[in-house]
């Protein structure tokens, strides 16, 4: 049976899985100047590594930025989560970025594509704070939320792991074949 913060982590998962697709979008893949051999023309094949990595970034930055800004506006310092969820992810983040400059995204580049939607993600944002707090009778408001964060922030950090959730992402990632 998962633990109350097994399942808090899986509530903030949730509002991250909402906006990947929008954040993908804002992503777009380098089309080539003409068609591999054998494919159709106008359709360029898929990388699974590069769309892992737009996958990771999404994940990783809408943890590192959200939750943040979100509680930073309710004077709750998150640190400990945020410190720990950068620290815990560093390796497949430097991964990440790696695939993202060969194929021309920088780091700057990459965070002003997801700004604008980790900005209008907020109202899933407090509602998944909100929730957070009610599941852990912790309160019902944005702040008990992001109160809950910071007395929690490591566990909770620990607990979103892309490996355990979705290990696909971080083979393609690797560079493993599916």
């Amino acid at each position: 049976m998962p633990s109350r913060l097994n399942m808090i982590a899986v509530g903030l998962i949730a509002s991250v899985a909402a906006t990947a697709a929008v954040a993908q979008a804002a992503v777009p893949a380098a089309a080539p100047a003409y068609p591999p051999s054998g494919a159709p023309a106008g359709h360029a094949p898929t990388d699974p590594q590069f769309e892992a990595a737009k996958n990771f970034i999404s994940f990783y930055t809408f943890n590192r930025v959200a939750y943040k800004q979100v509680c930073d506006k309710q004077a709750v310092d998150v640190s400990a989560f945020v410190n720990t969820f950068v620290n815990e992810n560093a390796g497949a983040y430097a991964r990440t970025m790696s695939v993202l400059q060969a194929h021309g995204l920088s780091e700057a580049k990459v965070m002003a594509r997801l700004q604008a939607t980790i900005a209008s993600s907020e109202p899933d944002v407090r509602k998944a704070l909100e929730d957070s707090a009610v599941r852990e009778n912790a309160g019902s408001t944005t702040l008990d939320g992001c109160k809950f964060l910071a007395a929690h922030g490591e566990k909770l950090a620990t607990d979103l792991d892309l490996k355990k959730s979705h290990p696909e992402v971080i083979q393609a990632l690797n560079g493993a074949k599916p």
